[in-house]
């Protein structure tokens, strides 16, 4: 049954990432009450070390603009740096607090309790998960220093060791500009 599964996941991710309508994502900072100088003056959100983020991050040579998909609940990712088969899953554990994750290249397999599916932009187009919006900034002394936050889903009580801003609204940006 799980291998069923995971073919099934595979199938729909694939389906996702071969379409076309991939947009960045950034922050609003307004929303969130964030100063954008707090962010390294930028709001759109980064892939980089297998995770997500928002800041200055996005002026490391690892990292790149978070272009995702979303359609049947899923949010699917495609690095620069993978073939374009190479797709994520996004998912988290919904009553955990841990950074947002996204499954291997090439793999719709999600670790046991984790969920991929329940993502959308509501109508106001904000991100939510099964219309719950508990997505956090969240940083070391070390990311401070890069004026980034890592994205958290806090499913229970903040993280022991980072502090952590939010909500953060995550908002599908409209496309105009990937630059920011």
């Amino acid at each position: 049954m799980q291998i069923i599964e995971s073919i099934l996941v595979a199938t729909t991710a694939f389906a996702l990432a071969s379409a076309a309508g991939e947009s960045s994502v950034r922050v609003n900072t307004t929303l969130s009450g964030l100063d954008i100088n707090r962010l390294g003056e930028t709001s759109l959100v980064s892939f980089a070390n297998g995770s997500i983020w928002i800041g200055g991050i996005k002026s490391e040579v690892y990292s790149e603009p978070f272009l995702a998909q979303s359609g049947q609940g899923r949010l699917v990712f495609t690095s620069y740096h993978s073939v374009p088969t190479g797709w994520q899953l996004v998912y988290i554990y919904p009553n955990e607090t841990t950074p947002v994750g996204l499954t291997v290249p090439h793999g719709g397999a999600i670790p046991q309790g984790a969920s991929s599916s329940g993502f959308a932009f509501d109508d106001e187009g904000l991100l939510k998960y099964n219309g719950a919006n508990k997505f956090f900034g969240c940083q070391t002394a070390v990311e401070s220093k890069l004026q980034t936050y890592e994205i958290y889903w806090i499913g229970d009580s903040e993280p022991n060791g980072v502090s952590c801003i939010g909500p953060l609204y995550l908002e599908q940006d409209d496309g105009c500009s990937t630059i920011g």
